[in-house]
């Protein structure tokens, strides 16, 4: 399923991605996943307030609205779900930072993962979705980054849908 925003439908997403970041930076908090300072220099431009903050909030904003659930604008709350309470969301910039679903160690294995891709511009791509415990049963782990990191397949988008209705 592919979500193209409209620059209007952009703004507030994009703003509260913004005010993340800004809490981030203002609280020392490092972004999960992150790249060394060695990995940096070859790579700077995936590993900016863009992909960490501002497309992340508007890839939940893009999976809210597919899934017709709320989502809120939070700033400050590293431990919410993502969308309506339901859902967590996770971004890739393709090509640039992988196109694999990533789940973390700590991730809760009866939440799904949805993965999006972020090709460019104000276009987002929703791949599929699998429950934690899925994506941590079949993926690669990254022992340095503490991930999982899932190829396809995923379930549908429209698979989840009907879970969500169900709820």
């Amino acid at each position: 399923m592919i979500i193209t925003l409209s620059p209007q439908d952009a703004i507030v997403p994009a703003s509260i991605g913004l005010r993340r970041q800004i809490f981030a930076l203002a609280n020392g908090l490092r972004h999960f996943g992150a790249m060394t300072m060695t990995e940096r220099q070859f790579n700077s431009a995936a590993d900016n307030a863009f992909d960490h903050h501002i497309l992340a909030a508007m890839s939940e904003y893009v999976v809210a609205r597919a899934l017709n659930l709320f989502w809120e604008p939070s700033v400050g709350n590293t431990n919410g779900v993502d969308v309506g309470g339901l859902v967590q969301v996770r971004l890739r910039r393709v090509p640039g930072t992988g196109s694999d679903l990533a789940i973390r160690d700590k991730d809760i294995d009866d939440k799904p993962y949805v993965l999006v891709h972020y090709p460019g511009g104000l276009t987002f791509e929703l791949k599929g979705w699998l429950f934690g415990r899925e994506g941590k049963g079949r993926g690669q782990f990254n022992e340095q980054k503490n991930v999982w990191f899932v190829p396809p397949p995923y379930r549908s988008i429209d698979e989840l849908l009907e879970w969500v209705q169900g709820k």
